[in-house]
């Protein structure tokens, strides 16, 4: 549906209460913003779900844009997800933030609890967008969804959530919570509904649910997702439809100024979203009329470009199976996204939301860096637990070993003074990492067989040179293993030769018998 003729009024008409908010992100410590910023330069998106993603930022412990944006997303989607629709679909989201441990990523929870804290004495409604942060089975999600049809769940350890969801031997209730959530992600447009599950003891049997919309925002460290995934978790599993960000700049110093409360004109906008919502019946088991959201004309030419170029990426018979998985519903993705900034972006509260192009071109760059960052986990190898994994492992060893500075590599890892300023990799170091590494722990083989494996069969495709342990030790003085990139006589020392094969005698070959073939 397109806009009408008449152009709406801009957001900056009216009073002065209107005028966008820019919070101050050097309210954070003064060089995190940039050293962050590197690892993820998406912008600012513009209006209410941009202020909310700079109050999360420069209000965090440690401040991180990635949960910021994520945290943003979640609210905006538990609440509006139900009571505007675009192309016949709600607005709920499944997020996902990766990061290690002491990271900061509890501080998007915190973030959202300030806000709720603050509309609290404006609306009374606003807690009830956040609903239970787990659910023990699709029973419990459907009685959730029956007394509150639209909120977002707020799930820490959420990696270890997936493993469970996504174990082929899980017991039928975890089962059952996994297929609510694939079909649920679907069911908050108009018209849809969750249907009812019927038991054999009738007092389970859940309702129908009409439009329901669950969004999760979901926090967890890197490991305990990727170190679990399968093609088969991205082929009918919830991965897909989850936009996962992972955090992978340092930590910044802590912000001395965390935990301030949200600004006033921050939750006058905020507490007008939760009105017009509740307006709109987005809690009532019955839904009044959902508000349709419009494009402008180059927004909408902008959203029939992107599907048109997945729907011919998802044709590419030539393309991974993994990577047209991956994107099959990133379209989707794009259209929900900025259907919420638009709603971010509405000039009162009976005005109709409209999808700029501008809203398209924000949504499009974030779900690209989502799913192009997971997709490339997989073209890497970088998930799982097989041999391609402890491949993509060693050679993310070996690099960051060289982006290293010696002084590091002497006090981190506990390499010999002698090589630091050497072009050479002690195996030593790589045992260190592998013995890190679920890939390489958990190989029944053992840590040192699984490494010497995946270090020889690296050797014979020419992307790692042994170096000969004769000639390392006449120059370095060091009989450990050592492992060069390229040409070893760059350095100037040999190669380590092959062990030489065993030579088979001949077996006599019976005149009487033929001899038989593999396609006989």
């Amino acid at each position: 549906m397109r806009a009408p003729k008449e152009t709406p009024p801009a957001a900056t008409e009216g009073a002065e209460e209107t005028q966008p908010l820019s919070v101050e992100l050097s309210a954070a410590p003064g060089d995190a913003h940039e050293a962050i910023r590197s690892s993820f330069s998406i912008p600012q998106p513009p209006g209410l779900l941009g202020e909310l993603a700079s109050y999360f930022y420069a209000s965090a412990r440690y401040p991180m844009l990635e949960g910021a944006m994520l945290g943003a997303l979640g609210l905006m989607a538990g609440v509006a997800g139900r009571a505007f629709n675009f192309e016949g679909t709600g607005l709920n989201l499944y997020l996902l933030l990766l990061a290690e441990s002491g990271r900061g990523k509890e501080d998007m929870a915190r973030g959202i609890e300030r806000v709720l804290d603050a509309v609290r004495e404006r609306s009374s409604f606003a807690d009830d967008f956040v609903g239970p942060r787990k659910f023990a089975s699709g029973q419990a999600l459907n009685r959730a969804l029956t007394s509150n049809p639209c909120f977002l769940s707020i799930q820490s350890e959420f990696g270890l959530r997936l493993k469970e969801l996504n174990d082929p031997r899980a017991p039928a209730s975890t089962s059952e919570l996994r297929l609510s959530l694939l079909d649920l992600y679907a069911k908050s447009g108009k018209g849809n509904t969750f249907r009812a599950t019927a038991y054999a003891d009738r007092e389970k049997d859940t309702q129908i649910v009409k439009a329901p919309a669950i969004s999760i925002l979901g926090e967890s460290t890197p490991g305990h997702v990727f170190d679990n995934l399968s093609f088969r978790d991205i082929e009918d599993g919830l991965l897909p439809r989850t936009l996962v960000i992972e955090v992978t700049g340092d930590r910044p110093p802590t912000n001395p100024t965390a935990y301030f409360p949200p600004p006033a004109q921050l939750v006058n906008r905020f507490a007008d979203l939760v009105a017009t919502v509740m307006q709109l019946g987005g809690l009532d088991p019955m839904p009044m009329e959902p508000r349709q959201i419009v494009t402008s004309e180059d927004g909408a030419k902008a959203l029939e470009a992107i599907q048109a170029k997945f729907d011919a990426d998802f044709n590419d018979k030539s393309r991974d199976v993994f990577d047209r998985a991956l994107w099959n519903r990133a379209g989707l993705n794009i259209r929900r996204i900025a259907a919420l900034v638009a709603v971010g972006c509405m000039p009162g509260q009976h005005s109709i939301p409209v999808i700029e192009r501008e809203h398209v071109d924000w949504a499009y760059k974030f779900v690209e860096h989502c799913v192009g960052t997971l997709a490339n986990q997989f073209r890497e190898g970088m998930v799982g637990a097989g041999e391609s994994r402890q491949e993509a492992e060693l050679k993310k060893y070996v690099l960051e070993y060289f982006r290293m500075k010696p002084l590091q590599r002497q006090t981190k890892y506990g390499v010999p003074q002698k090589i630091l300023y050497e072009g050479v990799v002690p195996l030593s170091y790589l045992r260190r990492r592998a013995k890190q590494c679920i890939a390489f722990n958990q190989d029944r083989r053992g840590v040192g067989m699984a490494l010497n494996s995946i270090l020889l069969a690296m050797c014979q495709t020419g992307a790692l040179f042994k170096l000969d342990s004769h000639a390392a030790l006449q120059r370095f003085g060091l009989r450990s293993e050592m492992y060069v990139l390229g040409d070893p006589e760059a350095y100037g020392l040999p190669a380590a030769k092959p062990a030489p094969r065993p030579t088979l005698a001949p077996r006599p070959v019976s005149n009487s018998a033929p001899i038989k073939f593999w396609s006989d």
